[in-house]
């Protein structure tokens, strides 16, 4: 409820204005000035009738945080739906169909993200983005919309291929379930034990796909991160002079200062994504598969840390940035 909004000491807006005054503010904002323009401030309205007030010079900026936050949120669902119905000998339409695909994306971004999907659905996103491109505040690569004013796939928004996809769920199985001879063997004599179709919807209370259920013995994930971190950082090294030691490995292509911010970055980036896999598999349910998982998808999303090292050492720099902030990060 905006009327128990707060400023930086904490006071509530109406402590400082009447309610008949920020009423009168936010009808004048979100009256159009003209026929043809847009008010200052837009208003989206998600499925519980909950308002969202948006500044319409700040949308297209909102919808990409969005669609940043979501990604990893999909992927995981994705992950999780199709692993199971792989290893239940299941092959889902979604799998096989580019269309299916995207109605399946769309399912989990309305679970997901009900305020984006909201925003994107409106006809008055689109024009403010042909007025953002038209004003070179939003890149021709940001756009959402096609040049008909037509919502591009949302798996495309978010980058996520069906094809690319579908190989890193299979990635992440044991290799027979990719063999397919050895596949269609298993199927002949374990899909009657699977009678019951898989449902997409259970993916997303699932946290994050291990492929064996107590692989760490059941313990705390608290626990397996540490003692993970203990058997990857050598004997007589500490976690941070570790780091600086695989740091110092990096080719030498720019100045100090160049190279503090690029530094900077990087943690900036692990950890947004360590936070977002946080909100989907608590800390206490990590396994040291988890932060394989989390490490690797990282690298392969993020083609500036392809070019530092080797695929292992900067699979193994990801892991170490992680168990160095994991317990920090909120």
């Amino acid at each position: 409820d905006i009327m128990n909004f707060t400023n930086a000491q904490g006071k509530k807006l109406l402590d400082q204005y009447k309610q008949k005054d920020l009423q009168d503010f936010l009808t004048k904002k979100t009256t159009p000035l003209g026929d043809e323009s847009l008010p200052e401030i837009l208003i989206f309205v998600v499925q519980d009738s909950t308002k969202y007030f948006i500044y319409a010079d700040q949308l297209m900026m909102v919808c990409i945080n969005f669609l940043h936050e979501l990604k990893p949120q999909v992927r995981q669902a994705v992950i999780n739906y199709w692993s199971k119905s792989i290893k239940a000998f299941q092959k889902t339409s979604s799998m096989q169909q580019d269309d299916e695909y995207e109605t399946l994306i769309r399912r989990y971004s309305n679970q997901l993200s009900p305020i984006l999907m909201s925003i994107l659905a409106s006809p008055v996103t689109a024009i403010v983005q042909e007025e953002a491109l038209l004003n070179k505040t939003l890149p021709m690569k940001s756009r959402m919309y096609d040049e008909r004013g037509i919502l591009l796939p949302v798996n495309h928004l978010i980058q996520m291929e069906r094809k690319e996809m579908l190989n890193r769920v299979k990635m992440l199985l044991p290799v027979w379930y990719s063999i397919p001879f050895i596949y269609k063997l298993l199927s002949l004599f374990m899909r009657k034990k699977y009678n019951k179709a898989i449902d997409w919807e259970d993916s997303l209370n699932m946290g994050a796909y291990k492929t064996q259920p107590g692989a760490d013995g059941g313990a705390d994930g608290r626990v397996v991160v540490q003692q993970y971190q203990r058997s990857l950082v050598p004997t007589g090294e500490t976690l941070d002079t570790y780091i600086s030691k695989l740091e110092n490995n990096w080719p030498r292509i720019m100045d100090e200062a160049s190279l503090q911010t690029m530094k900077s970055d990087i943690h900036k980036l692990i950890n947004g994504r360590l936070r977002s896999y946080l909100r989907l598999q608590p800390l206490k349910n990590f396994s040291r598969k988890d932060i394989d998982d989390l490490a690797i998808t990282i690298y392969h999303d993020t083609g500036s840390l392809q070019k530092l090292g080797t695929k292992p050492s900067m699979i193994l720099y990801i892991k170490l940035i992680i168990f160095k902030n994991i317990f920090a990060v909120r």
